[in-house]
């Protein structure tokens, strides 16, 4: 089967991920299911699964092939012809004796199990793009539930304080917001998952900057940072987003992990130069000060919005060495979702 951060693929303006069968876009609002074999994602409807086998699908760690695949494979010991019911009920049957009680891996159903977060697992943070969150909470429960997150930093979240931390059916995450009062759009979030030792840090800032500490074992503490440039054009937001991290590192060292929507495109970060005709190539210069002012590694070098094709949502940390894997997933907007593993132990809250 697909790892959960698999489940459930693309946003609906992409077509990065496209349907085996029909050729359409696979989107967190439907379905679907990656082959093991071909990495290739299928819509369950076009594949003929229905919703009780692909339940039990989620909650195997069987391997999924699909109908092409399947008949390849059986065709080297089995040159008969196989049909794609055989394929749904070969893989069934090998995970029939599973423990009916047992995590999902994935699955769109709208129940909400409670994740299983633990402190031996790596610490999984992924970067969001929203676009208006409280309008997309079938995407948005289908990214939390695919991607399993420890932390969420979100940009773009759209909200105000008529719209409650509730609302965002987040249970399992402490949610810290830092909404756009002077006008609609804008906005920042981190949610931690609620297992862990978290507390926002109050800044003075004109910016939208959000910061939050986790204790974590045997090191030092880990301030998780996300942050919205709105423009281009923007010349305050990274002086603003320099100032603030300035006075956080003064008096004490910090672990830094920093995520969100930079409105960088001039930036190639394969080669870490200037892209030609970058626009406003005097601020792109002023963040990579930052960067070297608190020996920040950028971590995402793949496009993560496209038409045209650029790196605007970044995750930076001055602890690299302990990242286990930086990958991108669609996104619930048109910007896809950067997600990246962290080697870390924090402190977690164990219930008595």
């Amino acid at each position: 089967m697909a790892s959960s951060t698999d489940a459930n693929i693309s946003n609906e303006n992409s077509t990065l991920y496209l349907c085996g069968c029909c050729k359409h876009a696979v989107t967190w609002a439907t379905p679907a299911i990656l082959c093991d074999v071909c990495a290739t994602w299928y819509h369950t409807e076009c594949h003929n699964i229905n919703s009780d086998d692909y339940v039990k699908l989620g909650h195997s760690s069987a391997d999924w092939l699909c109908y092409l695949c399947d008949c390849d494979d059986r065709s080297q010991t089995n040159p008969s012809y196989h049909t794609l019911s055989d394929s749904i009920h070969s893989t069934l049957s090998s995970i029939s004796s599973l423990d009916p009680n047992s995590e999902p891996r994935h699955t769109s159903s709208p129940s909400k199990p409670k994740p299983s977060w633990t402190k031996g697992k790596p610490l999984k943070i992924i970067n969001v793009n929203c676009q208006f969150l409280s309008g997309k909470k079938g995407a948005w429960a289908h990214l939390l539930e695919g991607a399993r997150p420890d932390i969420v930093i979100a940009t773009e979240t759209w909200l105000d304080r008529t719209i409650t931390n509730n609302e965002l059916e987040m249970p399992h995450h402490t949610v810290y917001r830092r909404d756009r009062t002077s006008g609609p759009g804008g906005g920042v979030m981190i949610a931690v998952a609620s297992n862990i030792r978290s507390s926002v840090i109050r800044t003075t800032t004109t910016a939208e900057i959000l910061w939050v500490k986790l204790s974590c074992q045997g090191q030092r503490d880990l301030i998780i940072g996300a942050f919205y440039r709105p423009r281009v054009s923007d010349k305050t937001s990274i002086p603003e987003l320099f100032s603030t991290m300035d006075n956080l590192t003064t008096r004490r060292a910090y672990d830094i992990f920093l995520g969100g929507d930079f409105n960088l495109p001039g930036w190639d970060w394969r080669s870490l130069s200037l892209k030609p005709n970058c626009p406003y190539p005097q601020v792109h210069r002023e963040f990579l000060e930052l960067t070297n002012t608190y020996e920040l590694k950028q971590l995402v070098e793949d496009p993560t919005r496209f038409c045209p094709s650029n790196t605007l949502d970044l995750m930076l940390t001055n602890i690299s060495l302990r990242v286990n894997k930086t990958t991108i997933i669609p996104g619930i907007s048109d910007h896809d979702i950067p997600l990246v593993e962290l080697s870390l132990k924090p402190h977690h809250i164990y219930q008595e």
